[in-house]
């Protein structure tokens, strides 16, 4: 391409701006499980002292507001409480607190569907996704961009 990029058949142009994408690994699918089966018992009512979690039924609403389903630690609790009843699951508390932040974004996402919808909690997946944090820090750049392109043509 004139600008120096380079084309790939099929593939589309190299981005300006890598980020690799977030791996998985078995360990998160262990979470990603467990968080599943924990809040389908949370939203049913059967988690002793969080029975405020409970939901009737989904309200299909698509957009989950900022802090709403907030993972909180007495909630965090009651899933290391959850994991540890399970030895099948593989899920220590050394290895949940290694993935603290994913645990909460996991219950989160799993509050949002079924409370929501599939797109709540695909929403709030997003939200944590590092390509997603960095195109959205870029569209102000590529503003700046266009903005100073514009006055130099002038």
């Amino acid at each position: 391409m004139p600008d120096g990029r380079v084309l790939y058949g099929g593939r589309g142009i190299e981005p300006d701006v890598r980020i690799p994408a977030a791996i998985g690994n078995p360990l998160k699918a262990r979470i990603n499980e467990a968080a599943f089966f924990f809040v389908r018992q949370l939203v049913a009512g059967k988690i002793s002292g969080l029975e405020t979690y409970r939901t009737e039924r989904q309200n299909f609403r698509a957009n989950v507001a900022a802090g709403e389903f907030a993972v909180n630690d007495r909630l965090l609790d009651a899933f290391r409480g959850f994991t540890s009843n399970e030895k099948a699951n593989g899920l220590t508390s050394e290895n949940l607190n290694s993935q603290l932040d994913y645990c909460r974004t996991r219950i989160r996402e799993e509050l949002a569907t079924a409370n929501y919808s599939t797109e709540a909690g695909v929403q709030v997946l997003l939200e944590t996704d590092p390509q997603i944090l960095k195109a959205i820090e870029s569209m102000s750049q590529a503003a700046k961009l266009t903005e100073t392109a514009s006055v130099m043509r002038s």
